[in-house]
């Protein structure tokens, strides 16, 4: 029994030390039959021969099982490291060789692996992405003259890889990171097969995780340097859209700012310069930002978004062929299919469309346009366009639209406050016409709109426009809200395009020139009634005409009466030249404020007489001439007022009293005068004058003003009290504030320790 257990034990170690000698024996063969140098000096010569790339490592051995093992791998981005860039570096890289090649003393490697990889991918300033795609890999051979390596049979694998990739866009710099990376390329007679997965790290969206990525495909290779044909799936899931940002400020030139979430499932394939798409994006809680910080607005809000798409793109993306694009969510559905041409020999757009019957209300929860405003109703569409670019052949156009029960209103939607309500509007647009019609029942109202428009081209677009306008009622506080955000939105254009540096394209050859130009409209304007809210207040009789004709803007007539006022207004503008003109001015004299007081049933009294006067006038071609070369002023003037008990002075007392400043706020002031000048001066902005002179309280001040900060400037009121004996001096008590907040939102601010108290001044009753 024990020589049985003894045999068994002899047996045991013979069988396990028969193969460690042989892999003994076999270590010490490759040791001399290629030494150190020798291995060191292939490597380098692989990655230099077939990547034109230099590399450097720590160590260099054989594995156990002939494999060449290398520990602190660094590949350079060019040919040395005089520039100290790597594009890979690998804790630890696997090369399998052929062993009997090997031995013979020539060098072949079937695949290599590199464990724990940082790779860097960095696009270089100014290159476009097939520029930067060609550019990295001009210096690389063709798999099929690949040098000490089987095309045949060769693999490149990846594992626990970081790729972070970066480019600088103007002065900003994207860098999007890419963990856990694990893939493959495997490379056979003619074709080379991917697959490669990871995560991609968030930006700036909040409470995102990573997103994951996975693409795997074919690519068929043409035995030279070229790949004749692909196929591919892509998967994304809630890849973070933030990471478009650095483009959209940068690139597109644009205020908006991305956020949420991208996924995809698409299937590509490519033959020669022909690319074909098919599959589905989804934006999840996608949210578009206009602006930043405090008063950014949310243009577009935790919407979920669906995309399928059927497209083929031809001639290097000179030609888009949309076979089916179907954008999509719980209440919209836009299906779309045609094509898109851009190149030298055709230039159109040949596309057809139609939605569902969109509900309004919905699409006001997550998108909006306009500040502040909410809207409802319902809303479709459906149309075929063919615009020919180039000129060569006729356009043709047939396009119905139509919205019903169309209210746009601001406030919360218990305290709606109509811009429109209840509206029906029809558009109707044919080879020859445009056809617009609106009518809206809002109290009686009566307003309509009428648009008809004879084209005699598309391309470019000429057109004869009658517009008419009419109604019984209308309500004065949205033709301000529209005046005030045209205003402001051509103001804070002209200093975004500022930005932009010298740009010489005269006004004629710009787009807006070429249609001013082209096109001729007429517009007239009736209302009876223009009303301020749910009061008696209104000004009546409201005719205005307008024209423009060869590029010049005239003001034909204008009439408007009310509370013994005096109205006037005069538009003239040249467009017809390199260089845009406009001139605006107006105002009303003797406006009676007791009367338009008492019809506003607002607590309290309020007397004086008021006159405005307004003057503007700019020239240029583009945008920021309006405020490098416009200049122009605002005065309101008030005379013998007497005010007693409003909603302003009780506010005001209230403000002050919480404040240390107690009954110091007069219930009923008699001002003599009261004036206040806004200018502007080119790009400079001031207040001019803003001066108080009454029995009670006065005050005065003046400096600059920022369109994008407002007012900042320090005032002494002085309220005046009377004596409280006879012959003693009246009481006098200086109150110190600070103006600040914008032009239509201007707020007084006292200093109460380390924090303000604000007071809008226009926030009353």
């Amino acid at each position: 029994m024990i020589k049985r257990k003894k045999s068994i034990i002899i047996y045991g170690l013979a069988a396990i030390g028969g193969p460690v000698a042989l892999l003994l024996i076999f270590r010490a063969v490759l040791f001399f039959a290629v030494p150190e140098k020798t291995l060191k000096e292939s490597v380098t010569v692989f990655f230099k021969d077939n990547f034109n790339r230099a590399v450097k490592f720590d160590d260099i051995s054989f594995s156990t099982f002939g494999n060449v093992a290398i520990s602190k791998l660094s590949v350079s981005v060019s040919s040395d490291f005089n520039d100290n860039q790597h594009i890979l570096r690998a804790d630890k890289t696997i090369v399998h060789l052929s062993l009997f090649r090997l031995l013979r003393g020539s060098l072949l490697v079937r695949k290599i692996e590199f464990n724990g990889a940082e790779i860097a991918i960095a696009k270089k300033l100014g290159l476009s992405y097939a520029e930067f795609f060609s550019e990295t890999i001009r210096d690389a051979r063709p798999p099929a003259e690949m040098m000490h390596a089987d095309p045949g049979a060769f693999d490149i694998e990846l594992n626990d890889t970081t790729v972070t990739y970066a480019e600088g866009i103007n002065d900003k710099r994207l860098s999007v990171e890419m963990t856990d990376v694990r893939g493959g390329l495997s490379l056979t007679d003619g074709r080379a097969d991917y697959e490669i997965r990871g995560k991609v790290m968030p930006g700036k969206t909040r409470d995102i995780s990573p997103g994951k990525f996975t693409a795997k495909g074919e690519l068929k290779l043409d035995g030279k340097s070229g790949i004749t044909g692909t196929k591919n799936s892509i998967e994304l899931d809630n890849v973070d859209l933030s990471h478009l940002n650095v483009h959209s400020s940068e690139e597109w030139e644009s205020n908006l700012a991305y956020f949420g979430g991208f996924s995809a499932e698409l299937k590509v394939g490519t033959l020669a310069n022909e690319t074909g798409i098919q599959g589905s994006m989804r934006f999840n809680n996608l949210n578009i930002l206009q602006g930043e910080g405090e008063g950014a607005h949310s243009v577009v809000a935790n919407e979920n978004l669906n995309i399928d798409l059927t497209a083929d793109i031809l001639d290097d993306f000179d030609k888009i062929v949309f076979r089916d694009l179907r954008i999509y969510d719980d209440n919209l559905k836009l299906s779309v299919t045609g094509a898109l041409a851009s190149g030298e020999l055709e230039r159109y757009i040949d596309l057809s469309f139609s939605t569902n019957q969109i509900k309004l209300s919905e699409l006001s929860l997550v998108f909006s346009p306009l500040r502040g405003v909410s809207y409802g109703g319902t809303a479709s569409a459906q149309g075929k366009v063919f615009l020919d670019l180039s000129g060569k052949k006729t356009s043709s156009i047939n396009v119905t639209g139509k919205v019903e029960s169309l209210s746009l209103w601001r406030g919360t939607p218990r305290a709606k406050s109509y811009i429109i309500k209840n509206a029906d509007a029809t558009l109707v647009c044919t080879d020859d016409a445009i056809e617009f019609n609106s009518m809206t029942d809002r109290g009686g109202a009566d307003l309509s709109c009428s648009v008809k428009s004879v084209v005699s081209s598309w391309r470019p677009f000429r057109s004869r426009t009658g517009v008419e306008v009419k109604g019984r009622s209308a309500m004065a506080g949205d033709a301000w809200f529209l005046i005030s955000r045209m205003s402001e939105w051509a103001i804070k254009s002209a200093f975004e395009d500022k930005l932009r540096g010298f740009e010489e394209i005269l006004f004629r050859k710009r787009p807006a020139g070429i249609f001013a130009n082209n096109n001729s409209i007429s517009i007239e304007c009736a209302i009876d009634r223009l009303s301020f809210g749910e009061s008696a207040a209104a000004l009546t009789g409201f005719k205005t005409a307008v024209r423009l004709d060869r590029g010049v803007v005239q003001m034909d007539s204008f009439a408007l009466s009310g509370y013994g006022g005096t109205y006037t207004m005069e538009l003239q503008s040249f467009l017809n030249g390199d260089y845009a003109n406009i001139k605006l001015k107006g105002g009303v004299e003797k406006f009676d404020v007791g009367r338009f007081y008492k019809d506003m049933k607002a607590p309290g009294r309020a007397k004086g007489e008021c006159a405005i006067r307004f003057d503007y006038e700019a020239s240029g071609y583009r945008m920021a001439h309006l405020v490098e070369t416009g200049k122009g002023d605002i005065t309101i003037r008030l005379a013998d007022g007497d005010f007693k008990e409003t909603s302003l002075q009780r506010k005001l007392a209230e403000f002050l009293s919480g404040n240390n400043f107690p009954g110091i706020t007069p219930e009923d002031i008699q001002v003599e005068k009261a004036t206040i000048t806004l200018a502007q001066k080119s790009d400079s902005f001031f207040l001019r004058n803003l001066t108080i002179e009454s029995d009670r309280l006065n005050f005065r001040a003046f400096g600059p003003y920022s369109f994008y900060f407002g007012f900042q400037l320090p005032i002494a009121l002085m309220f005046t009290s009377p004596a409280t004996e006879p012959g003693s001096p009246p009481r006098i008590m200086h109150v110190p504030v600070v103006l600040r907040g914008h032009a239509l939102d201007p707020l007084i601010a006292i200093q109460k320790g380390a924090d303000a108290a604000e007071f809008h001044l226009l926030d009353v009753d």
